[in-house]
């Protein structure tokens, strides 16, 4: 068995007028109305984006459907579900000038991006963020190397609790990154988690990376990514690594 991921990035930050009414056409009645509870409207932006982004991307995996086939639900504190005319795993991700979306036939999966452009303190960050061994490694860099480690770091997190649904009241803690292992990122886990999870990074530039969490999958995977650069050129997206990393579960 092979397991399809499908993920595609677009940067939004040069997207014209006419680019985000298109992409707000498509939205459902309720994603419109999410949409306009943003005060800022490169958030507006961003997020017509991303579900646009998802409905596209759907029916680019499904010929044959149409963007208004399928509807994302979202409950509070919930990992968001697809209903349509087929159900995959999907996720979805925006910060502000980039956004993504991730789809998987089996499984479950999540995504969460992030760019350099994003202001962080990270050591004050890190006391409640990171576990012991990952804050060893930031301390070890100097001050003006931390931030890019960091928010690898915290991306590979984040994708790992939307992929479960925990969400951000996880103890962050517990779960301990090594994104510089090889030949694939190395994850620590607290023995909550299934031990199949597998793990990714994927940088659409030199200021920003992709992490991504694929959880009851096969462990070989067929990686369709590509990235949407501003200028309107796309590009391939492949892994920082030569493989996907693996979890490794802590005993007590």
């Amino acid at each position: 068995m092979q397991t399809r991921l499908t993920i595609r990035a677009v940067d939004t930050t040069q997207h014209a007028a006419d680019i985000i009414e298109a992409d707000l056409a498509i939205l459902s009645a309720g994603e419109q109305a999410r949409h306009a509870r943003f005060l800022r409207a490169a958030d507006r932006r961003d997020f017509a984006a991303a579900h646009a982004l998802l409905r596209r991307t759907l029916c680019e995996v499904h010929p044959g459907t149409h963007p208004g086939d399928w509807t994302l639900m979202q409950e509070q504190l919930r990992k968001p579900t697809l209903s349509g005319p087929i159900t995959p795993d999907v996720n979805i991700t925006h910060t502000t000038g980039l956004v993504a979306c991730a789809i998987v036939e089996t499984g479950a999966v999540g995504i969460d991006a992030e760019t350099d452009r994003r202001s962080v303190e990270v050591d004050e960050l890190a006391r409640n963020t990171c576990s012991h061994a990952e804050r060893a490694r930031l301390a070890a860099l100097a001050p003006d190397g931390r931030k890019q480690p960091f928010l690898d770091i915290w991306t590979l997190k984040e994708s790992l609790l939307k992929a479960t649904g925990e969400g951000l009241a996880a103890d962050l803690t517990a779960i301990s990154f090594d994104p510089d292992a090889q030949p694939g990122i190395r994850a620590d886990l607290p023995m909550r988690y299934s031990g199949s999870e597998l793990f990714g990074l994927l940088r659409p530039d030199a200021d920003s990376r992709i992490g991504v969490t694929l959880i009851g999958t096969d462990t070989n995977i067929r990686l369709d990514a590509r990235f949407v650069c501003a200028d309107g050129t796309t590009s391939t997206l492949r892994l920082t690594h030569a493989e996907f990393g693996r979890a490794r579960i802590l005993s007590g």
